[in-house]
């Protein structure tokens, strides 16, 4: 049942619906619900009990008379019971928003982080309808997609104001946040730095390239071990013989339109491979299978060959299962895989030890296993993002997205789980990752803390088998970037950089202890803290560590049996304040340095590389 008396933010969003009296009400007091098998109304509370298998749905249509073009929220307050979400992102509860005159046009908010919550909590929707896609109504819905577990559902309105940002830990904190590892001196394996790279284009990022001082600078100074080329979208219209775009017919899909793409812009290779040779830096190549022959295709091998950089992997074509990145002449998956299997054998006849990999979306899709059944190429691309949409469906970091944010380990090892059972041990190369979210809530703590948790994720799955390599998205551009074009078109580093520049301080050159640590769990299969060991060149052990709570926790390190009581310094990035947007200059380092011995304190919300003298 809800609360008698319902929280600030809830009030407030109904005292600005009932002041703007031609708002529709949409609570479920209202008449014309419709409400499938699996649901029911009772005293103003939606029930739905998901059965793991059915899309269960309650929908009210509504006229759109008062709600022009200006964005609106769907806001509620939610219970959630054992919910189990479903191997797709979008199988999970959700509130959804379609327009009725043009019906492939909605918007969703996944609850994708399941679990159980302890009490009522608020949850949004945010929508607009765009002035050229007028609609004269509309349908809400509130629905369990395929997922085990209940959802509840009361206090539904509509607001034109979005909801207050909420600081609220969306999870039950541990009494203590006591983590441990027990590090074994002789259980160590190098790093491997190929799970360190990055994507990267400049497609839209104007001035900038690999030729730019400041690009050309913040590779070195990172020592970025491997970047991408020549990117992801933008390489399945990639002319080798310009060193640009091949643009196709007007009305061929073309993503890279909207970014303001030119037939005159270089990609800049010829300086990409100078930075490979200079620097050292392993090369990931995604070939264009859409437009080049299998000959074609074979004489770009030969040129990259003779370009003298190195390049263990291509990458068959970028996200090809979708529609928009195949176009006419790649209509299907039988054309895939037909064109696909031609250029490998064109390639393996200029190299035969360079491996090749077809691309999928989610391993458990008909293109993934469909694809499984092949045997013609040596590895799988797969992009796990932990994906919350790129438009700004709420208005604010909310408790439940970032309830979803804080569960990217768990999310990710369920991705990388899936990928196993459907591809068992094939190599897989993770070409892009990382954490989507709309880009006015990102470059915060909350999307860091995610981002870095993920990571964790990906280097369990390459010590167990099977992921081969890892680039972050993206290396420098307005959107995810870990830099990007500031004031005076300058580069800037964003908490995202400053992420990526304490993974590289602690991993890079060092060897990995097999050791993980054990921590008190926020959820089943969600560690608190998490921390990882590593022995640097300069004979120094390093911790990885972060502490995903709201309060302070403490790192117990044994080594070889015995508690670690010598000294310590730690260099921690940390903010509570998990909304706030972190741009920085190159040069800034905003961390800040503890020392202490013995057990080892970490702030919380924190990133940290912890130095044991």
């Amino acid at each position: 049942m809800p609360r008698q008396n319902a929280p600030i933010g809830i009030l407030l969003l109904m005292f600005c619906t009932a002041w703007a009296a031609d708002l529709p009400i949409v609570d479920f007091r209202q008449p014309g619900w419709k409400i499938d098998p699996g649901a029911k109304i009772e005293n103003g509370v939606l029930t739905i009990a998901g059965d793991g298998s059915n899309y269960i749905k309650a929908q009210l249509k509504i006229p759109t008379d008062a709600l022009g073009n200006r964005p609106f929220y769907l806001v509620g307050d939610i219970g959630m019971e054992n919910i189990v979400c479903g191997s797709a992102p979008y199988h999970a509860p959700k509130f959804k928003i379609y327009q009725v005159d043009n019906p492939g046009v909605y918007q969703a908010n996944n609850l994708s982080s399941g679990g159980s919550l302890a009490g009522w909590t608020p949850y949004a929707l945010k929508y607009r309808i765009e002035p050229d896609k007028p609609t004269r109504e509309m349908t809400l819905e509130v629905a369990v997609q395929c997922c085990k577990g209940t959802l509840r559902v009361c206090n539904l309105s509509l607001a034109f104001e979005p909801p207050a940002p909420s600081q609220a830990f969306p999870y039950t904190v541990p009494t203590k946040i006591e983590a441990s590892i027990s590090i074994a001196s002789a259980e160590r394996r190098p790093f491997d730095p190929n799970l360190l790279g990055v994507n990267s284009h400049f497609a839209s990022d104007g001035h900038l390239s690999y030729s730019h001082p400041e690009v050309q600078a913040l590779i070195a100074r990172w020592r970025v071990p491997l970047i991408r080329f020549p990117g992801g979208t933008v390489a399945n219209w990639y002319d080798f013989t310009t060193d640009r775009f091949k643009f196709p017919p007007a009305d061929e899909p073309f993503p890279p339109r909207g970014w303001n793409a030119s037939p005159t812009r270089d990609f800049g290779f010829p300086a990409y491979a100078t930075l490979c040779k200079q620097h050292g830096i392993t090369s990931i190549q995604v070939f264009n299978i859409i437009q080049d022959s299998p000959e074609q295709s074979a004489e770009r091998l030969r040129r990259l060959k003779a370009s003298g950089i190195r390049v263990p992997w291509i990458e068959l074509g970028n996200e090809n299962s979708d529609a928009h990145q195949r176009g006419s002449a790649m209509p299907d998956l039988a054309a895939y895989i037909a064109k696909t299997k031609a250029i490998c054998r064109a390639l393996k006849a200029v190299d035969p030890q360079v491996l090749l990999a077809v691309n999928i979306d989610h391993p458990k899709d008909e293109w993934a296993k469909a694809l499984a059944k092949e045997s013609y190429f040596d590895a799988v691309v797969m992009h796990p993002y932990v994906f919350l949409g790129e438009k700004d469906f709420a208005g604010a970091i909310d408790p439940m997205m970032l309830r979803t944010l804080l569960a990217a380990y768990r999310i990710e090892v369920g991705q990388l789980g899936a990928y196993r059972e459907i591809f068992g041990r094939k190599p897989l190369l993770l070409s892009e990752w990382g954490v989507v979210v709309p880009g006015s809530l990102q470059f915060n703590m909350a999307t860091t803390l995610a981002t870095a948790d993920m990571f964790y994720a990906i280097l369990d799955a390459a010590e167990e088998g099977p992921v081969q390599m890892a680039s972050l998205h993206i290396f420098v551009g307005g959107f995810m970037g870990l830099a990007y074009a500031g004031k005076g078109g300058h580069l800037q580093k964003r908490s995202y950089g400053v992420f990526y520049e304490m993974l590289l301080e602690a991993c890079l050159d060092a060897d990995l202890y097999l050791a993980r640590s054990a921590s008190p769990e926020l959820a089943p299969g969600l560690p608190a803290l998490q921390a990882r060991a590593l022995l640097g060149k300069d004979g120094k052990r390093r911790l990885w560590a972060v502490n995903k709570c709201p309060v302070a926790g403490t790192l117990q390190v044994s080594v070889d049996g015995q508690p670690y009581a010598g000294a310590w310094r730690a260099s921690q990035y940390s903010q509570t304040n998990l909304h706030l947007r972190m741009e920085y200059p190159l040069d800034t380092d905003p961390r800040t340095t503890t020392v202490g011995s013995g057990v080892i304190s970490l702030a919380p919300y924190s990133l940290s590389v912890v130095t044991l003298d």
